[in-house]
């Protein structure tokens, strides 16, 4: 897993609280308003928790989700933004 954009890895993260799988809270670093966002479904290196990376850093290992979810999910990461409590189409801010 390689980070989709420059950010700072604030704290590592649960997609739910019945999750095994692993991911981060993360901090866009072009954006200084609040916004956040989060990455399940991957195993993060511990030296990037609390870290500013770059664009393509190495960050983690992607986790087998079918274990987890059942043999029909394929595995994936999931990727969510936010500012505040109103999401945001991440499509719009990096695609």
């Amino acid at each position: 897993m390689h980070a989709p954009l420059a950010m700072y890895v604030e704290r590592e993260s649960k997609a739910n609280a019945r999750s095994e799988t692993s991911g981060v809270r993360f901090i866009p670093r072009s954006l200084s308003d609040g916004t956040h966002g989060y990455i399940w479904y991957f195993r993060p290196y511990p030296w990037v928790i609390g870290q500013n990376v770059e664009e393509g850093t190495p960050i983690g290992v992607a986790e087998n989700i079918a274990d987890e979810y059942g043999g029909g999910m394929q595995n994936h990461v999931h990727i969510e933004q936010w500012a505040g409590d109103k999401a945001i189409n991440i499509e719009n801010t990096y695609i």
